[in-house]
Order: structure tokens, then C-alpha cells, then sequence
């Protein structure tokens, strides 16, 4: 069996590269959402970049009619809610759950 570690992403330009080969024809800003990703996680793993990258546009996308310079406005914001709620989960995670 052959193991493959793939290092977390810390900074922008390797969240960048990430985005782009895989969503460049959905995201509006990858720079924007990139640097968003990496100021407020740190570091982040590929699988879940992806993963929140999908949830912005695919949450932005429900604004039927937007213009692309709309879009680009509206995956910033819903990628800055995902992250928010995230934080907030952690936070009751940390209060509520005792890990024995």
C-alpha cells in the first residue's frame, strides 16, 4: 500500500494554484477567496479549500441574474459566512464536547 501525505496549504499562492486548477471556471476572485482562506484558517488541507470554495459559489449562486462583478462580491461574502459559522461551531465544539 502506497501512503501519500499532501501538506496543508499555508500560504495564498498554493491556495490560489488549488483553486484555479480545480474551480477556475466557477470563482469569480480566486485571489480574494484564496487570501481569505489563508488569513483566517492559517493553514488549510486541499480537500477542504475545495470544499469551502464549492460552498461560496454554490451559495452565491442562488442569487438568480447577478453580474459577474456581483458574483465576485457575492462568493467573498458567503465564503466570509461559511468561515464564520465554522469559527462559531469550533467554539461550541470546544465548550460543549469533552474529548476522552
Amino acid at each position: 500500500m502506497i501512503l501519500i501525505v499532501v501538506p496543508l496549504l499555508a500560504d495564498v499562492e498554493s491556495v490560489k494554484k488549488l483553486l484555479t486548477d480545480g474551480l477556475s471556471d466557477q470563482i469569480f476572485d480566486v485571489k480574494s477567496l484564496s487570501e481569505t482562506m489563508v488569513s483566517r484558517l492559517g493553514k488549510v488541507g486541499c480537500k477542504t479549500a475545495l470544499r469551502l470554495a464549492e460552498r461560496a459559489v454554490f451559495t452565491a449562486g442562488m442569487q438568480k441574474g447577478a453580474l459577474p462583478d456581483d458574483m465576485k462580491s457575492a462568493q467573498h461574502s458567503a465564503l466570509q459566512g461559511i468561515l464564520d459559522d465554522l469559527a462559531g461551531d469550533e467554539a461550541m465544539a470546544a465548550r460543549e464536547c469533552e474529548v476522552i
